[in-house]
């Protein structure tokens, strides 16, 4: 097991709690903080009705449905057992991940690296808080977000 000191910023999905009980294996979580979406305001309505917006989360949706469906995800990661945390411990559940209170949180436990996956964009608040850096398993379609990712050391290089 690595000594780093990881802070893991995550979603809720079955395939987000396999990658945050690996990390726990192979590192030395401080912190899990969860966004729990589904907030809706105004302003988030008007954007998600916009055209584009409406056909690119539909179409994700029917892309994605199937491996939603009947469980399809949990049983590939997890079998028959259900999915769950190994480290419900040190769980923390926020509406959005950029809140005053997940930056707080990384101000104080000051962890080596920042994991982060299946959350919203993370912004610049954040950005700086790893001492290693700020490492995502995906790539943002937000060219400036990819950008500053990329310049941290060991991240993956941006388009």
């Amino acid at each position: 097991m690595s000594s780093l000191s990881v802070l893991i910023l995550c979603g809720k999905s079955p395939r987000h709690l396999y990658v945050v009980n690996r990390l726990c294996a192979s590192s030395r979580p401080v912190a899990i903080v969860q966004e729990a979406r589904g907030q809706w305001r105004p302003k988030k309505v008007l954007t998600t009705m916009r055209p584009d917006r409406l056909w690119s989360k539909a179409s994700r949706w029917l892309r994605d449905r199937r491996r939603y469906a009947d469980g399809a995800e949990a049983r590939f990661f997890f079998g028959a057992e259900e999915p769950r945390l190994v480290r419900e411990d040190l769980l923390t559940t926020v509406s959005h991940i950029n809140r005053p209170e997940v930056v707080a949180l990384a101000e104080r436990l000051r962890p080596d690296v920042i994991a982060v996956f299946g959350t919203s964009l993370i912004r610049s608040a954040l950005l700086g808080k790893g001492r290693f850096g700020v490492y995502s398993t995906t790539r943002s379609r937000n060219k400036s977000a990819a950008r500053c990712m990329s310049s941290m050391p060991g991240s993956i290089p941006a388009d």
